[in-house]
């Protein structure tokens, strides 16, 4: 009766056991498959076509600095992974959400970025309140709420002097009507916000839902001191 009771007890175990090591297999491991490995996983995907392969590996090494950063007041929190490269002009779709655990991109989506960092292509950034300036860097996504644009996102910015303030600036994610095809087609480019990520109001709701409550933005453009002084490049 003890022995019975005892392979019971294992068999019981071994099961437990086996259900943590398939949940932990959906986990989002860097220390099995490098940032290339991962980057040429996802370059497969078609969505992923004008996603440069040097973003994308950049943006997938500050996902891991950021994940193993224990000092930081916000933590990740899902295997979502969104990028913005402002180094594209605003009439391509420069804004990716990432799926890191089937590898594949769930959203491609125009952005605007701010009034006076360009014209169709950005070329200054700043933290600066009233600026009205996007802003590069990582970022981490907080909680949903309605605003003056409707449902809206609010952002933390983890790197001071390049987006530490996006928070007290109000830089949020939200809809605007000027963020379409038929703008960039007529214009030449979208219309631009005050520094924020303002995208289609079809999309909205989704990439919100998606991305919401502690993922993580890496928002690019090739600005030397960034790019040499950054703690997650």
């Amino acid at each position: 009766m003890k022995n019975h009771k005892y392979y019971k007890i294992s068999a019981t175990l071994f099961i437990f056991a086996t259900i943590l090591n398939c949940s932990a297999s959906n986990a989002v491991n860097f220390n099995r498959l490098s940032s290339i490995s991962l980057a040429k996983k996802i370059k497969q995907d078609p969505a992923a076509k004008n996603l440069e392969f040097k973003v994308l590996n950049l943006a997938l090494q500050s996902y891991t600095k950021v994940q193993n950063n224990h000092r930081l007041k916000h933590k990740l929190n899902n295997n979502y992974l969104t990028i913005v490269d402002y180094s594209l002009p605003s009439t391509e779709r420069r804004l990716w959400v990432i799926d890191l655990i089937n590898n594949k991109v769930l959203i491609n989506t125009l952005v605007a970025h701010g009034k006076n960092s360009g014209n169709n292509v950005a070329r200054k950034f700043s933290d600066i309140p009233e600026s009205r300036m996007s802003s590069i860097g990582v970022f981490v996504t907080g909680e949903q709420y309605i605003g003056k644009h409707g449902l809206s996102m609010r952002l933390h910015g983890l790197e001071k002097h390049f987006n530490g303030n996006a928070y007290s600036r109000a830089i949020v994610m939200h809809s605007a009507s000027y963020v379409n095809e038929r703008m960039a087609n007529k214009h030449g480019r979208i219309g631009r916000s005050f520094g924020c990520l303002a995208v289609n109001q079809q999309v909205i709701k989704d990439l919100i839902n998606t991305v919401k409550n502690g993922t993580l933005i890496f928002s690019y453009y090739p600005e030397p001191t960034w790019l040499q002084n950054s703690s997650f490049l």
